[in-house]
Parts: C-alpha cells; sequence; structure tokens
C-alpha cells in the first residue's frame, strides 16, 4: 500500500507541472495581488484647468477581483500639481484626487499621473495620461454690418493663447448668409 503512494506522488507532481505548462504556453496570465486602476475625468484639458482622478484598488485572486478598502494611495504626475497628496479607498476601493493642470504649456502636452497603493512589500502601481491643450481665441476685427451691394471689407482676425499671440494658426472663416470671401484660409503670422 505504502509503494503505491509513493509512486502516486510523481505522476500527480507531473501532471500538475504539465497543466501549469500548458496554462503558460497558452498565454495564460496567472498573476495575482493588488491591481490599481486609474481613471482620468476627461482625457483632454486645457492650461489652468482642473479635473478629477479616480483609482480604484483591488485584490485579483487569479478569476476575480474585490475592492480592497482602508489602503493608503499616493498620486505622482509627471506636469502640474494635485491635491490630496494621499488618500484613503473606500469600502468599494475608491479614492480620488484634484489634477491642476499647469498654466503654461508649450502645444499639447501630454500628463502621465501615477497612482501608487501601499499594500505591502510590493506596492501596486497605475497610471493614465492626460492631454494638456492651450486655449485658443479668435478675435474678429472689422465692422459688425456690411451693406449689400457695397464694397469690399477687409475683416482681421487676432489669435490668441493663454493671452500671448498664436502664431502659425490655421484660421478658415466661413460666411453665414450671403456674400464671399477672398481667401478661405490663412495662417497666422507673429502677431497671432
Amino acid at each position: 500500500m505504502l509503494k503505491k503512494k509513493a509512486r502516486a506522488m510523481p505522476v500527480f507532481v507531473v501532471l500538475l507541472f504539465l497543466l501549469m505548462l500548458i496554462q503558460v504556453s497558452s498565454g495564460e496570465s496567472i498573476m495575482t495581488g493588488p491591481v490599481v486602476d486609474v481613471n482620468i475625468s476627461g482625457q483632454m484639458i486645457e492650461a489652468g484647468d482642473s479635473t478629477t482622478v479616480t483609482v480604484l484598488v483591488e485584490n485579483f485572486d487569479g478569476e476575480s477581483s474585490t475592492p480592497m478598502d482602508l489602503i493608503e494611495v499616493t498620486l505622482s504626475a509627471t506636469l502640474g500639481t494635485y491635491e490630496p497628496s494621499s488618500a484613503i479607498t473606500d469600502i468599494n476601493g475608491y479614492c480620488q484626487f484634484t489634477y491642476y493642470a499647469p498654466d503654461d504649456v508649450e502645444g499639447s502636452t501630454d500628463v502621465t499621473i501615477t497612482a501608487t497603493a501601499e499594500t505591502g512589500a510590493l506596492d501596486a502601481i497605475g497610471n493614465d495620461e492626460v492631454t494638456v491643450t492651450y486655449r485658443l481665441v479668435g478675435e474678429i476685427i472689422g465692422p459688425a454690418q456690411v451693406l449689400a451691394g457695397g464694397k469690399a471689407v477687409v475683416y482681421i482676425v487676432k489669435v490668441t493663447a493663454n493671452g500671448d499671440p498664436g502664431p502659425n494658426a490655421n484660421v478658415m472663416p466661413t460666411v453665414f448668409g450671403s456674400g464671399t470671401l477672398g481667401a478661405r484660409m490663412r495662417q497666422t503670422n507673429a502677431t497671432g
């Protein structure tokens, strides 16, 4: 009887090893543990604006996820600021932060926001990206009304970005109602 158990044990170990090998070779993931999901409200914001960052911390056991409450989460960003400096997850595994984009950016800028959940020996990390853009404002300079059949009128379009001249901006005016335009698309000069 003892000899049969001794033979059965190596066969069981070999079968278990083969099963694990099949799972790994088929591409199935068997990673488990804490997982951090970062969700930014709106993937694009303007310079000087703010947005909400929601973080979810869950424990994945290989089959399903369970929310992790009372976990301290800290945030970092490659550009801009946020508050609070850290937060504790609620009973559903969530906590929130407010991200503040910088007042000035040079064109569209991708910002990576990273959340770190302090879950023990190996902290869980997750991140997401938001694009910070600057606001272009167009001002039309010229008469408010034009007489039908009258002579041609010149309008100037001035473009600014965060209050500064917006050079090299493509402007495409449109006429609503009757009338025509002498130029369809133009690019602003150094003064906007």
